[in-house]
């Protein structure tokens, strides 16, 4: 089994990354904790190693975990200890609970999960989810077999994302994609023979799906999610937050030492951009290791809230804002920012004649020329104070351009806000 601080696969790290997107999505990282319901088998055990994971890497929620024994069969001891020596090599807290059920009793499998489920919620710790092993092949087969049984339209929907207390994290990967990353990871588990017993309805459907209608129609899954997801939409029972589109963000390279996300409408929105956030971080950063994902949800939070920055993520990258604009850039690039400092500062001391600049001419700085670039500072006359207030603090980037500015008088403002409010009566220097 791979360290939880060692995992250099490219395909673990995605998929890692990929469910704690969706967490993030149906609100699943609501809680200080969660507890996984952990039987042994692979779908339970490759959640908790990914939840574990999380929690160590991404400072996600505490993670425990439950463990029950039914009682019907000889490997149910078996699975017990195995749940025993997973959790303490994991450092993870386990409850185990005995429930002496019999196989053979009528609707076995209706009564097994009522028993597993009250005693989950029995043991559920306050401020903590309870987090199942289902993914998106489950509810393709509770789908179809409540189909088979209802014409309920939220029936067919498939089993719930989230139910109370009760979470599935897993439901936007596919069985095989699972069984991938514990092959990756070299995770063991237990295989349970009763999956195999043909005489269960779930086991019954799920042999169909897998042997005969998954090798006729490969698309099968995918089509099934994206009718879902569509279906409960239409019914409102969708768990997914619906967020802005990307579409307005641009994204502007500097030189090769940063990249600049500029949102059209000039708000300070870009929690859409939190992948392209991530690649931009990874593609300058000096170092392929390090916990991105809580230090971008920081950086966007900060541009919401107005704050200018810097943030540092790993590998020497820095983040900062201005309206409309997040900015990252490289220890290269702050040296670079050096010099344009210096010939910024020269050229306001040698000449201040003001002159007003059309709109077209505006935006294509902000937007498209190349050798304009993060904070987009824009300087003037002290008289454009009555059109717009310049602002009143030393760039991080720009420090001796700006404190030259603000002991002299000289208006200055980011080209964002100036196009957002007003531009007719200003004039630039510059």
């Amino acid at each position: 089994m791979e360290q939880l601080d060692s995992v250099h696969s490219k395909y673990a790290r995605d998929i890692f990354n990929h469910v704690y997107r969706f967490m993030s999505s149906v609100n699943h990282l609501r809680e200080s904790s969660i507890s996984v319901a952990l039987s042994g088998g692979v779908d339970s055990v490759v959640l908790l190693y990914t939840l574990k994971w999380l929690e160590v890497n991404f400072d996600g929620p505490k993670v425990s975990a439950h463990h029950i024994n039914h009682g019907t069969r000889e490997g149910c001891e078996i699975d017990e200890k195995f749940c025993v020596d997973l959790c303490k090599s994991l450092s993870v807290e386990l409850k185990v609970s005995k429930l002496n059920l019999s196989i053979s009793t009528s609707n076995f499998e209706n009564e097994a999960r009522i028993r597993r489920y009250t005693e989950f919620k029995k043991y559920l710790k306050p401020q903590s989810l309870m987090a199942l092993g289902q993914h998106i092949d489950d509810s393709f087969e509770w789908s179809m077999m409540q189909g088979l049984r209802s014409s309920n339209l939220k029936a067919t929907l498939g089993v719930p994302v989230n139910n109370g207390v009760f979470i599935r994290p897993f439901m936007c990967l596919t069985k095989s994609q699972i069984r991938a990353l514990a092959k990756e990871l070299n995770l063991s588990w237990n295989e349970d023979k009763s999956n195999s017993d043909l005489r269960f309805d779930r086991n019954f459907i799920r042999n169909i799906a897998e042997v005969k209608l998954s090798k006729r129609y490969p698309q099968m899954l995918k089509h099934y999610v994206n009718k879902s997801n569509e279906l409960a939409r239409l019914l409102n029972l969708s768990s997914i937050k619906m967020e802005e589109s990307s579409d307005k963000v641009m994204r502007k390279s500097w030189k090769g030492l940063g990249t600049c996300f500029i949102n059209t409408d000039y708000k300070s929105k870009f929690a859409p951009c939190f992948n392209q956030l991530h690649e931009a971080i990874c593609t300058l950063s000096t170092s392929n290791r390090g916990v991105l994902h809580k230090q971008i949800d920081k950086f966007i939070k900060m541009g919401e809230r107005g704050s200018t920055g810097p943030l540092e993520f790993s590998g020497g990258v820095f983040g900062f804002h201005s309206k409309g604009c997040l900015f990252l850039v490289n220890k290269d690039g702050l040296k670079e920012f050096e010099h344009l400092d210096e010939q910024i500062l020269s050229s306001l001391q040698s000449g201040k004649v003001a002159s007003q600049i059309p709109v077209g001419e505006l935006k294509n700085r902000l937007f498209y020329e190349t050798n304009t670039f993060w904070p987009f500072l824009m300087f003037g006359p002290s008289k454009n104070e009555n059109f717009i207030k310049s602002l009143r603090s030393i760039n991080p980037l720009m420090p001796k351009t700006t404190k030259y500015c603000l002991d002299n008088g000289i208006w200055f403002q980011n080209l964002s806000k100036i196009l957002d409010i007003s531009h007719k009566k200003i004039k630039f220097y510059l």
